[in-house]
C-alpha cells in the first residue's frame, strides 16, 4: 500500500471515529423506533401460542393495530435514554479536527443531548458561531492559565476610517503571529483595527486586558459599521469571551454581521476569503 493510499485510509479512519458516537446513538434510536415494523403478527402470536391471557392479546393486537403509536412510545424512550447518557459527556473529545457543518453540532446538542463541547479542535469560525447562538450549555477551552498582559491597538495599517465606512477588518493577535500580508488582498484597503498581545504572544494564555480592549473597540466602532470582518489566532478561552460579551447582542449592537474567516494550515498560513463562517448577530 502506497503513502498515499495509507493517508487517505487514516483520513477516512478518523472521519469515522470522530463521529461513531452520534452514529450509532442515532442508529439505536431508528432501531428501536423501527420494533414494531419488523415484528410481525405471525411471529408474535407464535411465541404467546401456549399463553392465553388478556394482556398478551392486547400486545397482539397493539403489533397489528397500534404500530404507529408504539414506534412513537420506543422513539421517545430510546431518545431520553441516549440523551440521558450524553448530559454528563463531553462533545468533540475525540483527538481530530471537527469540521463539521452547523447542523451536525446542533443535531448533536439539541437531539441528541449534549450539554457540553470542547473547542479546542474546533475551526475558529464555527467556535464563534457556537458560542453566539448558544448551541451548548457549557464550553471545554482545554487548559489555558490566566496572565497579565500589555495590549496594543493599531489602526494605521489599513484604509482610512469615514463617515460613511460599512466594514472593518479586526485583526486579532494572540497564539500566533498575523502579518498584513496573510491578509487576503480584497481586504488590504479596508478600515482595519490590529490588537496585540504583548507579553505572551504565542502562548497559550488567558488575558482579561486583552479581551477587555477588545470589548471596548467593538463597542465604540461607529454607527455605520455594521460588518466585522475577523482574522484571529485566538484561543477557544479568549474566543469565548469575546464572542459572548460583544456579539452575543440579540441585535441590540450596531454589528449586524460577523465574517470570520479561517488561517489555512500551509506555509503562508494566509486567511482564505473562501474559508469562512458568516454570523448573524
Amino acid at each position: 500500500m502506497n503513502g498515499k493510499a495509507k493517508h487517505f485510509l487514516k483520513k477516512v479512519w478518523r472521519y469515522c471515529d470522530a463521529r461513531i458516537d452520534s452514529f450509532f446513538q442515532s442508529l439505536w434510536i431508528l432501531f428501536c423506533t423501527a420494533i414494531p415494523f419488523i415484528i410481525s403478527r405471525a411471529f408474535v402470536q407464535s411465541i404467546t401460542k401456549d399463553i392465553q391471557n388478556g394482556f398478551v392479546s392486547f400486545l397482539i393486537n397493539t403489533f397489528e393495530y397500534g404500530k404507529y403509536l408504539t414506534a412513537v412510545v420506543l422513539f421517545v424512550f430510546s431518545l431520553l435514554q441516549v440523551r440521558h447518557y450524553n448530559k454528563e459527556k463531553t462533545f468533540c473529545t475525540r483527538v481530530a479536527y471537527h469540521n463539521y457543518p452547523y447542523s451536525y453540532f446542533y443535531y448533536c446538542a439539541r437531539f441528541l443531548g449534549y450539554k457540553k463541547c470542547a473547542l479546542y479542535r474546533v475551526p475558529i469560525g464555527m467556535q464563534y458561531k457556537l458560542i453566539v447562538n448558544s448551541t451548548f450549555e457549557d464550553y471545554d477551552f482545554g487548559s489555558c492559565e490566566e496572565a497579565s498582559e500589555n495590549v496594543t491597538v493599531d489602526e494605521s495599517k489599513g484604509g482610512e476610517l469615514k463617515d460613511t465606512t460599512t466594514d472593518a477588518c479586526l485583526i486579532l493577535i494572540d497564539t500566533y503571529e498575523i502579518t498584513r500580508e496573510m491578509i487576503p488582498p480584497d481586504y488590504q484597503d479596508y478600515y482595519q483595527i490590529w490588537i496585540y498581545k504583548n507579553n505572551t504572544l504565542g502562548a497559550r494564555s488567558f488575558s482579561k486586558e486583552f479581551v477587555k480592549e477588545i470589548c471596548v473597540t467593538i463597542s465604540n466602532m461607529q454607527d455605520s459599521i455594521k460588518t466585522i470582518h475577523l482574522f484571529a489566532t485566538t484561543n477557544p478561552r479568549h474566543n469565548y469571551e469575546i464572542a459572548k460579551a460583544t456579539f452575543s447582542t440579540g441585535g441590540r449592537s450596531n454589528i449586524k454581521e460577523l465574517v470570520v474567516y479561517q488561517q489555512s494550515a500551509t506555509a503562508s498560513r494566509m486567511f482564505s476569503k473562501n474559508d469562512t463562517k458568516k454570523i448573524i448577530v
